[in-house]
Order: C-alpha cells, then sequence, then structure tokens
C-alpha cells in the first residue's frame, strides 16, 4: 500500500510521467490455469493486478458505515481509485517488457519473488535514468513453490542496503489482520 501511496503522491506532483504495474501472471495453483485470454493487456492483466486496485480502493475510496451499506451508489458516481487508476496507472505484461526503455515512470512490480533469476534481470534492465522500480513481495514466504532453484530475489537480496542504487524496506509480520496472523502461525 505504502508503494501506491507514495508513486500516486510523486506522479501528482510530476515527479515521474506515469506508474506502470504488472505482476508475474502466475495462477495460484497450475491445474487452474485457464490459458490464453483475449483482450488489452489490461483486460488480461485484471485478475492478477486485483491485489494492487484493492489496495488503491483503500487507499483513496470512502467507506460507508455498515449501518448505510444499504443506501444504493449513484449510478453515475466513479469512485477516486476507478479515477486515479484510468488517469495515473498503466499496465505492462512482463513477458512484453523486452526492448522497452522506461522514462520517467514508476514500475510497480508485485510479487517480484515469483520471478525467475532472468526475468528479474530483465525487468529491472528497462529503468532508464530519472525512473524508479518498486519490488513489492515476499522473500520469506515464497508462494506456490515457484522458480525454486532459479529466484531472482535471492541474487538481488544479498546486495540490498549494499550498493548505493537500491534502497529497501523490510515489514516483518504485517498481517491483514488477526485472522491472517493466526493462519501464518499454523502454516509456517
Amino acid at each position: 500500500m505504502a508503494a501506491l501511496a507514495c508513486s500516486n503522491g510523486q506522479v501528482r506532483f510530476r515527479v515521474y510521467e506515469q506508474i506502470l504495474v504488472t505482476k508475474p501472471p502466475v495462477s495460484v495453483d497450475r491445474n487452474l490455469y485457464t490459458g490464453f485470454k483475449p483482450g488489452t493487456s489490461s483486460e488480461k492483466m485484471s485478475g492478477h493486478l486485483g491485489g494492487i486496485r484493492s489496495n488503491l480502493k483503500f487507499l483513496l475510496d470512502k467507506r460507508i458505515p455498515p449501518s448505510q451499506s444499504k443506501r444504493k451508489v449513484e449510478e453515475d458516481s466513479v469512485q477516486p481509485s476507478e479515477k486515479i487508476w484510468t488517469e495515473l496507472f498503466g499496465v505492462v505484461e512482463i513477458d512484453e517488457i523486452q526492448g522497452t526503455s522506461l522514462h520517467d515512470t514508476c514500475l510497480i512490480v508485485d510479487e517480484f519473488q515469483l520471478l525467475s533469476t532472468d526475468m528479474l534481470k530483465l525487468v529491472l534492465s528497462r529503468i532508464s535514468e530519472g525512473s524508479k522500480v518498486v519490488l513489492v513481495g515476499d522473500s520469506q514466504g515464497q508462494t506456490y513453490g515457484m522458480n525454486r532453484a532459479n529466484e531472482g530475489f535471492k541474487v538481488l537480496y544479498k546486495h540490498l542496503g549494499v550498493a548505493p542504487e537500491f534502497n529497501f524496506v523490510k515489514l516483518d509480520k504485517i498481517y491483514r489482520s488477526p485472522l491472517a496472523s493466526f493462519v501464518a502461525e499454523v502454516f509456517k
């Protein structure tokens, strides 16, 4: 959420021209893979970027108290998160980033721990002078058993805090709710 808030502010104050978001299009379970999806990059990636969009909604949209939840929202009202998403955010598919140079851009890569060494190198090498990349992920509990022998974050992790090009913030035990904390303990 912090990445969204900061990047949103920096685009509004013209530090960057745009915010691009991406995420490895990895199914939670390979058995659930749905195959080719027609449409634009935004349409194809919409399900994979649900986490980013829900956090933007949490940051920007007015919360309606439960006592008023049955109140009908006007049909023509546009939530602030949708307006900001449309105006400031763009979607880039990781498998189509080759050859791209990102100028005056803030690139947010969600779930970056799912990237292989080669894909992480490809993404990071697209950043031009005046741009920033924000890698968001869980380096402790890499999910789904992907890339076990070829995890890009393990290569990069050794250099965080050492090289002047990289800064990082490590958050420990940050959970969405007490239930999520309990689940993390049960499934250690």
